[in-house]
């Protein structure tokens, strides 16, 4: 699924040039690496969790990002890493697309559409605009005020209801993606499928904001393909009562969702 490309430095070393610069890297970037579909050409129909609001959508995906450059010990290092590419232009612009690219293929748990996503959100521009340049600094001041407690706290609830929700489902779910042999990574329709499946087996309704609440919460790669494993170990306990893969973890009940209109979803 993800490919894997290299800062325009090394790129440049290893091909001879003498210098390369920011418009170069972006054209390697853009011409010579396998990339997924190119964000700006999708469909209306590709909206990413329609039943969720814009900014619960964009702070979910934020979370996760934030996630692993946790896990990799690059907490608040979101600027540097993008920089080893030296895609800004003199103006400190950089294309969508290049920009979108460098977030889906780091390996930051987000999949092509959900970077584009989240730059078209933080930025302020709109998903039909088209391959347009966006402000690398108004894309970092965007994931710093989006760090706030209040953005954070609605999507601390969401993972909270996912964990109450999927209480004792785990091996149902388990079971349901094994049938399809697909290793660690499920397509999201296929996973949406589990999902139904194993939270149906009570006779429980699932609502289309709710399966787009845990389908949010998952990790993907640049394809969008969910790392089902792992959402299991974090959010589907094997037995009623169990506590998913983060025990221990008992919070106080949350304040009010605000501005994202977070409905606490029956469980």
């Amino acid at each position: 699924g993800d490919g894997f490309f290299l800062p325009h430095t090394l790129l440049a070393i290893l091909r001879a040039e003498s210098e390369c610069t920011a418009d170069a890297a972006a054209r390697v970037i853009v011409t010579e690496l396998p990339l997924p579909k190119s964000p700006s050409s999708r469909e209306p129909s590709e909206l990413i969790a329609p039943a969720v609001p814009r900014p619960l959508v964009a702070d979910a995906i934020l979370a996760r990002l934030r996630d692993r450059l946790s896990f990799a010990k690059l907490h608040g290092k979101l600027p540097e890493l993008v920089g080893l590419f030296g895609i800004a232009g003199r103006e400190g612009t950089v294309r969508r697309n290049v920009l979108v690219s460098i977030l889906a293929l780091a390996r930051l748990g987000i999949s092509a559409l959900e970077a584009d996503e989240l730059v078209c959100y933080l930025c302020g521009v709109k998903a039909a605009a088209g391959d347009v340049c966006v402000k690398l600094a108004d894309f970092y001041r965007g994931v710093q005020r989006a760090g706030s407690p209040e953005d954070w706290l609605p999507v601390w609830q969401m993972r909270q209801l996912a964990r109450q929700r999927l209480d004792g489902r785990g091996a149902a779910l388990t079971a349901n993606a094994s049938t399809l042999r697909c290793g660690e990574w499920l397509s999201e329709r296929d996973f949406r499928r589990c999902l139904i499946t194993a939270l149906s087996k009570d006779g429980q309704k699932v609502n289309s904001g709710e399966e787009d609440r845990m389908v949010l919460l998952a990790e993907k790669n640049s394809l969008g393909e969910v790392r089902w494993r792992r959402f299991v170990f974090a959010y589907a306990s094997m037995r009623v009562g169990g506590s998913g893969g983060t025990p221990g973890t008992s919070p106080a009940k949350p304040a009010d969702a605000g501005r994202h209109g977070l409905a606490v979803e029956a469980a």
